[in-house]
């Protein structure tokens, strides 16, 4: 098997990933950091999904963490980077899940966490809606969804602005959708057919459908994208919201620490554990030798 990390194009903090899904960003951002904190700070175990890795950066922060994560990403090769590149001891904690979010079946509230970082600009209206009902259901009760993506104002996108404007007065549902061939970026060659770009409240609006509670979602700066890139602070958007039937209570008495809830115990317990992140060997059995991963549902 070609070496993945090798033949990834490293560009300043950014490595090209195999399957024109853009780049994996080697840095986090406030949305991020405060999720892998509360992760660090929740009593152990803590299950947490991480949803298109890539070549794993968040995966290993959340391991660093003390977290028992389970992997997922479109692309075996780069699961097989990632396994390779952690410890012997992260192993134990870690399980790896390739395939499509959208194809996939976990046990309801089975996870305290998921992170789903900048992929989400690559589905559909409806297949975030899909995507986002599957998260309600495999988090716990208070997990939390972290999610980031690219927003409207990326600065490679200035050109489809007044249109999204235009369709934004004109209550068109998904504003953002566009046709990677109507943009002027010279990345064309690494991203895919159409792009679903976000603002605030069409984020706001699609959590708040799927019954999350919004915790908070608000644009993100990056300022080590390329130059070309860079639009004013707003070139992606965030969000951290949480599966809670009663916010309320569960903030209620507790001290709060970046946003987010903390208590004694300020993740919800599953009722059965091995269930949850035991995959059986005629189920999730893969093996780096070969590089062979069995596709599955995790019941």
């Amino acid at each position: 098997m070609t070496n993945v990390l090798q033949s990834a194009t490293p560009a300043g903090s950014f490595l090209l990933t195999e399957n024109k899904k853009g780049f994996m960003i080697e840095y986090l951002d406030s949305y991020c950091e405060e999720f892998i904190d509360i992760i660090k700070t929740s009593p152990k175990p803590v299950k947490v999904a991480d949803f298109g890795v890539a070549f794993g950066y968040t995966t290993k922060l959340l391991l660093k963490a003390g977290a028992d994560v389970i992997a997922n990403d479109l692309s075996e090769n780069h699961l097989d980077a990632l396994w390779t590149s952690v410890t012997a001891q992260d192993r134990t904690h870690l399980r790896l899940l390739p395939g499509n979010v959208l194809d996939l079946e976990l046990p309801a509230g089975s996870l305290h966490g998921i992170l789903a970082c900048r992929w989400i600009h690559f589905l559909t209206g409806e297949e975030l809606r899909t995507v986002l009902a599957k998260f309600f259901k495999w988090l716990v009760p208070g997990g939390r969804l972290c999610l980031t993506a690219e927003s409207v104002y990326l600065g490679s996108h200035k050109e489809i602005f007044d249109k999204y404007l235009e369709r934004k007065a004109n209550s068109v549902e998904w504003p953002g959708f566009v046709q990677v061939a109507d943009l002027s970026t010279k990345r064309k060659q690494h991203m895919p057919s159409y792009l679903h770009l976000y603002d605030t409240d069409v984020l706001e609006r699609e959590l708040s459908k799927a019954n999350f509670q919004i915790d908070r979602c608000g644009y993100i700066a990056r300022p080590n994208y390329p130059e070309d890139l860079r639009n004013g602070g707003r070139e992606a958007i965030g969000s951290i919201a949480l599966n809670c039937p009663n916010h309320d209570a569960l903030v209620k008495g507790t001290e709060r620490h970046g946003g987010l809830p903390l208590g004694p115990h300020p993740l919800s317990p599953i009722a059965d554990d091995a269930a949850v992140f035991t995959m059986a060997e005629d189920c999730g059995h893969f093996s780096i030798k070969n590089s062979s991963f069995s596709h599955c549902s995790l019941k």
